[in-house]
């Protein structure tokens, strides 16, 4: 298990303990797109495809730029879109794949009410911290 990996499954944890009274599915949607993203290359073919903007992009575009092979990126794909992080359609033989950024809001929102709630500010990145 990567680091990214781990400290996503950890935060799940401390959601899903935190928030036994969440009203309907919000929990489980939020749940299962922090699911979705806790993968390597699920998070870089999101970030990319927030990158590229509402028009999306093919997914022989993202193959190359994730370099992956185009079964290994389709299985990562369909779990983003599953989530509802991403959407699929159409453009004649192509697949396009565009980010939900709707869902992304709702997932963003949900983590700073039911995750910082009473936080007056969220503590400095730690990047390049020495020991």
């Amino acid at each position: 298990m990567d680091g990214l990996t781990a400290t996503l499954g950890r935060s799940i944890f401390r959601i899903v303990l935190n928030d036994r009274n969440d009203p309907g599915d919000e929990l489980a949607a939020t749940v299962a797109a922090l699911a979705a993203m806790a993968s390597e290359h699920r998070l870089a073919a999101l970030r990319a495809l927030i990158v590229a903007g509402g028009d999306g992009l093919s997914a022989g575009r993202l193959a190359e730029l994730l370099a992956l092979p185009a079964s290994s990126l389709s299985h990562h794909l369909d779990q983003l879109v599953r989530a509802g992080l991403i959407e699929r359609r159409r453009a004649g033989r192509q697949r396009i794949y565009a980010p939900c950024f709707d869902r992304l809001d709702r997932v963003i929102s949900y983590l700073m009410r039911n995750c910082c709630a009473g936080a007056q500010s969220l503590p400095p990145p730690s990047h390049g911290a020495t020991r």
